[in-house]
């Protein structure tokens, strides 16, 4: 089968036309590149076929960064939108909606569109759209460019590494956080036998930084056991990212429900927390000898309600019926309409699963809520 390398949106958009909404033959990882980046409203806009690690250090040399931390730095932004497109950076940040201002994408109808506003942060349609296309798992259509948000480098950064009991309650620590106004730039943690390892990275000015690690002491200086070490922010950053050649299997559940996690599975590989209700955990499944069917039924277990899961996301459609999965995806791709999107999507996903799972419930009426 010859492969296809269109070189913008529009060859790309003749090509899926031609072969039918099927973009096997489609590799389009040579459209790369910054296209522009305005310092004055710290917007960057660049070719989703570059890498985060191309975008990071074409970031440094100018003294600036993203405000969006993806799990893996090796993929391109392509891979990262269509997969979970998840800012690990949530919990100072936002959710991926509030830094991410647009996605120029071409539809399996060789339409392009625009899911947002490269000026308007907020604005109703594009935010939602944005927020649908995020995990769609290649489903709705091919991202070729995004506008997102950049800042300068802070004056100063503290890289934090916590040693915890796995029974340490996260979801009080976070609600102790919130109280305080407490906002880390990352908080993660890794596992060892019976330890969690705890990473928390904190940046801005000289003075808050110093007010927030206070804080941060005097949080922590209520639990019995823990060890408080300073650690580099390279030391922290590579405890970050998932290894290339690393396969987890990523699920979101609420921070309360970590520990009855750990205690069904034993081992974690990451967990990072993405906000006040939502920690995505990464699994190796390789390790676990555990069938995926009883993974996938007790992660519905642990989800907890305030936890939105996008159903376009082919491990969750697997769940709610994996035989209607490919004619589902099929459907989809061959009518998305930007303008009546999620009337269309609600039909069908009512037609192909009478009877939904909770969580799947719970998304239909919550995703139009922002994140």
């Amino acid at each position: 089968m010859e492969i296809l390398q269109p070189k913008n949106a529009q060859e790309l958009a003749k090509l899926i036309k031609w072969l039918d909404s099927d973009p096997s033959q489609i590799d389009f990882s040579e459209n790369k590149g910054i296209s522009s980046i305005d310092k004055g409203n710290l917007t960057i806009t660049l070719k989703t076929g570059t890498t985060w690690r191309e975008l990071i250090s074409y970031l440094k040399a100018i003294n600036y960064e993203p405000c969006i931390y993806p799990k893996k730095e090796s993929i391109t932004l392509e891979e990262w939108l269509q997969t979970d497109g998840i800012n690990l950076a949530g919990f100072k940040f936002g959710l991926t909606g509030r830094s991410l201002y647009d996605v120029e994408m071409v539809t399996y109808q060789g339409e392009i569109t625009n899911l947002g506003f490269k000026t308007t942060l907020y604005d109703a349609l594009g935010y939602e759209l944005k927020r649908i296309f995020l995990g769609s798992q290649f489903i709705l259509g091919i991202s070729t460019e995004c506008t997102m948000q950049i800042r300068k480098v802070p004056e100063t950064k503290l890289a934090l590494k916590l040693t915890l009991t796995p029974t340490f309650n996260i979801k009080e620590l976070l609600e102790k956080f919130n109280r305080k106004s407490l906002r880390p730039t990352l908080i993660f943690f890794t596992q060892t036998d019976q330890v969690l390892i705890l990473y928390i990275l904190l940046d801005g000015a000289i003075k808050i930084v110093a007010a927030e690690s206070s804080v941060i002491s005097s949080v922590l200086s209520g639990y019995a056991g823990f060890a408080y070490d300073e650690v580099t922010e390279n030391e922290l950053l590579g405890n970050l990212y998932e290894p290339d050649g690393a396969a987890l299997t990523y699920y979101l559940i609420a921070p309360e429900k970590l520990g009855e996690l750990i205690q069904a599975f034993q081992l974690i590989s990451k967990a990072y927390i993405i906000n006040q209700n939502t920690i995505m955990v990464g699994l190796d499944l390789n390790k676990l000898n555990i069938p995926e069917s009883a993974i996938n039924s007790k992660i519905l277990e642990l989800r907890g309600k305030k936890v939105y899961i996008h159903p376009l996301n082919t491990e969750e459609l697997m769940m709610f019926g994996e035989k209607s999965t490919p004619e589902l995806i099929q459907k989809i791709r061959k009518s998305f309409d930007p303008t009546n999107f999620y009337e269309r999507l609600t039909r069908e996903i009512k037609k192909e699963h009478e009877k939904l799972e909770p969580s799947a419930k719970d998304w239909v009426q919550g995703v139009k809520s922002e994140d």
